[in-house]
């Protein structure tokens, strides 16, 4: 998309990620010729968007960094009003209004007003907890703060965006215009037929939640979890599944529940 900064004023990054078509890498290579604030760089194969991301942040130069995947689109003045907005009010990471094309009551609300401190609310600042976020370049080097590299690590994302909220950032919260349009193209969708890897996954998730929280911070996210991804898997269409599938699901939730969830909880 045209972005109301000056091509001056940012760099895009695209990073391809070892993909078997030369002749798209060729394309993007064609671009940065166009485009002097173009650069595309080529890694080994990862299978994976958290390669590419951590890839991405050490070659920019800007001041800023942001992260779109390659089937999303961002708005016109996206860029320069999340810059102006982290500028003016001296914040590590702006948390930008994002819209979904499925499910219009996403994010609603997060994204109610302009919040600046919004660190003060805890860990629920960063939430939805998706890529598209603002972030100062100096902040994620300070920190050394990284996605979770390997083989199809799930809900990345919600990871990272604890590790960065760990590190107590200064959070604004920008929902007077819509800066990122997430399409949902989930390229991920077909794995959750593996219950091994899904729940493995799962307890991933939760152990960084340990790892990198505490307090109302930690609870909150263990009982969102538990909530929608735990107890969520034994409700919908939960009776259509196998019996076999049935008792895999309940006992791997209960041993979740066993391993995070304390009573007070």
């Amino acid at each position: 998309n045209k972005q109301t900064l000056s091509s001056n004023e940012f760099e895009v990054l695209f990073i391809d990620d070892g993909s078997d078509d030369f002749s798209a890498f060729r394309r993007l290579k064609e671009k940065t010729r166009e485009y002097t604030h173009y650069q595309v760089h080529r890694i080994s194969p990862s299978g994976w968007g958290s390669r590419p991301r951590n890839k991405g942040t050490k070659v920019a130069e800007g001041e800023y960094v942001f992260f779109c995947d390659d089937d999303d689109t961002i708005f016109p003045q996206a860029l320069e009003r999340m810059y102006n907005f982290a500028k003016d009010n001296d914040i590590d990471v702006v948390n930008p209004k994002v819209i979904r094309t499925k499910g219009w009551g996403w994010g609603w609300e997060q994204f109610k007003e302009n919040v600046v401190g919004a660190e003060t609310i805890g860990v629920q600042a960063m939430g939805p907890m998706t890529v598209p976020k603002l972030y100062r370049r100096t902040f994620i080097e300070q920190h050394n703060l990284y996605f979770y590299e390997g083989d199809k690590v799930w809900w990345e994302d919600v990871m990272f965006s604890c590790l960065v909220f760990s590190k107590k950032p200064r959070i604004g919260i920008l929902a007077d215009y819509p800066v990122y349009h997430w399409r949902e193209q989930n390229h991920s969708a077909g794995f959750g037929k593996d219950l091994e890897y899904r729940w493995e996954q799962i307890n991933n998730v939760a152990s960084s939640f340990k790892e990198n929280l505490e307090g109302e911070d930690l609870d909150y996210m263990i009982t969102h979890w538990y909530r929608t991804r735990v107890l969520g898997a034994l409700r919908g269409n939960f009776h259509k599944k196998s019996k076999d599938t049935q008792q895999i699901e309940f006992d791997k939730a209960m041993e979740w529940k066993d391993r995070f969830v304390d009573s007070r909880i």
